[in-house]
């Protein structure tokens, strides 16, 4: 039997409504792999042939101070860390793209309880393989916390192998997959031979789950937090309980006490002491909390190994170095390491680097680093 024909201006057209921007659909929404606002606004920008600043001042055009700020060359940057705590924005990217679940794309929904301090990267982060199946850059990628990915469980990449540049946050001037400085794919990279413990296994699955759930219907309250772990370890002593956790017997008494934010990797720690996920401790019931076998240290090892075992970290020190670079600060800010850190695992770079900079106490530094503890 022959359907009967219907005449083509009577069909059931889907149109979406008219906006004023692009609709572009963010990637992964609901899973690990979601896109980061920063990300997406980048791509949005890109589509439309205009800056982020431009595009910003279409949006918000009272806004300008605080998502952009003039550079000491005079050109207009864009602060990122900013756009990945997009709070106003929202409301009228939503409005102009119709896409309004703007907020997955962000941890802003969690700043209830969530700390902000040391929560993202001050430089870029990725994971090659990643690149090559989907360029675009994951929330997890943009927090700090995280140093693996989750998916091909490889080491997050934050210097090109070619030239040993970081990219910049915002990879306004060339695709996501290439370094702006050296034009090399970033992407097609060879694999880093270096070592990944326990801890950042469970780091990038706890803080994947975060990303992926949506917005919660409850949340708990930091005192309320810090009375559930109490609780759950009752054979622990209050020292016993901060030793394990890496916290200070003060900064715990004032999180059972008052309504204090917590850092994520604290809620990391959290987690995987009492195996419980991130997302349960933020929104579950803190009665099903169990404890679980202590394992002191892990996260202190994790981080040495991490920058022991970084075959482009010394590199790039010594690139710096032959640079002229002014300071051991600006050097600390240029490879995303504490000025500690560099001291304690690189002491002779790091005299030479004072000594050419004009430091008359460069020579004290190796001599200091053998008799101080190993600590980050």
């Amino acid at each position: 039997m022959i359907d009967e024909e219907i005449p083509f201006d009577e069909l059931p057209l889907d149109i979406p409504p008219r906006t004023s921007l692009f609709r572009l659909v963010p990637f992964g929404i609901g899973t690990p792999e979601v896109e980061s606002f920063a990300g997406w606004l980048t791509r949005l920008a890109r589509a439309h042939r205009v800056s982020v600043r431009t595009l910003l001042l279409q949006v918000l055009p009272h806004e300008e101070g605080r998502y952009a700020a003039a550079g000491k060359s005079g050109r207009w940057r864009v602060r990122c860390n900013v756009l990945n705590v997009p709070g106003r924005i929202l409301p009228p990217l939503a409005q102009t793209t119709g896409i309004y679940d703007l907020s997955s794309l962000s941890l802003e929904r969690w700043f209830g309880c969530l700390s902000r301090l040391g929560l993202l990267r001050h430089r870029r982060a990725w994971c090659p393989e990643c690149l090559r199946e989907k360029p675009y850059e994951r929330l997890l990628w943009t927090l700090r916390p995280v140093q693996m990915c989750s998916v091909h469980q490889l080491p997050l990449e934050e210097h090109c192998p070619f030239c040993g540049h970081s990219p910049p946050r915002l990879n306004l001037g060339s695709s996501l997959e290439i370094c702006p400085q050296c034009r090399q794919g970033i992407a097609f990279s060879p694999k880093q031979s270096r070592d990944l413990s326990e801890w950042d296994a469970h780091v990038a699955k706890a803080v994947g789950s975060l990303v992926a759930l949506e917005k919660p219907m409850r949340m708990n309250s930091p005192a309320l937090i810090g009375e559930g772990i109490r609780n759950a370890l009752p054979t622990w002593s209050q020292g016993e309980i901060t030793r394990m956790l890496g916290v200070s017997d003060n900064r715990f008494a004032l999180l059972r006490s008052r309504n204090k934010t917590l850092p994520l990797e604290f809620l990391c720690r959290v987690s995987f002491v009492l195996r419980v996920s991130v997302p349960s401790l933020l929104t579950g019931d803190p009665d099903t909390w169990t404890p679980a076998s202590p394992r002191k240290g892990l996260w202190k090892q994790a981080q040495r190994l991490l920058v022991e075992s970084d075959p482009l970290l010394r590199q790039c020190l010594e690139q710096l170095i032959d640079e002229g670079c002014p300071s051991l600060r600006e050097a600390s800010l240029r490879l995303g390491r504490s000025r500690t850190t560099l001291l304690r695992h690189f002491p002779e770079e790091c005299s030479e680097l004072l000594r050419r900079s004009g430091n008359r106490y460069a020579w004290r530094i190796p001599k200091v680093v053998e008799t101080a503890p190993r600590l980050l």
